[in-house]
């Protein structure tokens, strides 16, 4: 129906939002290094942040000073339809100073 749609994409949204707000967290309020956090937020919205070096970085050139490339990943979880999980990921690349 119209209503679970319209109440459906409402839901989606609010999950990005929440994901985009956890990705702007990253070099603020969560230090930009390799590990994992994770919470539940409201009734309904679990998420994962992940931090972890950046695999195809191997082979780039060293930079002045040395920095570290790090790819974050964000997921946020929640109860779809018919018990089904929805899902939605972000992922980026942040530069850090080289541990």
């Amino acid at each position: 129906t119209h209503v679970s749609d319209y109440q459906a994409a409402i839901t989606a949204n609010t999950a990005a939002v929440m994901a985009e707000s956890k990705l702007a967290m990253v070099g603020v309020e969560i230090p930009v290094r390799p590990g994992r956090s994770g919470g539940v937020e409201g009734e309904k919205f679990t998420w994962d942040l992940e931090i972890a070096p950046y695999s195809e970085a191997e082979g780039i050139g060293e930079t002045q000073p040395p920095l570290d490339i790090l790819q974050v990943r964000v997921e946020v979880r929640w109860p779809g339809a018919r018990g089904a999980t929805e899902t939605y990921t972000l992922h980026t690349l942040r530069l850090a100073p080289a541990l």
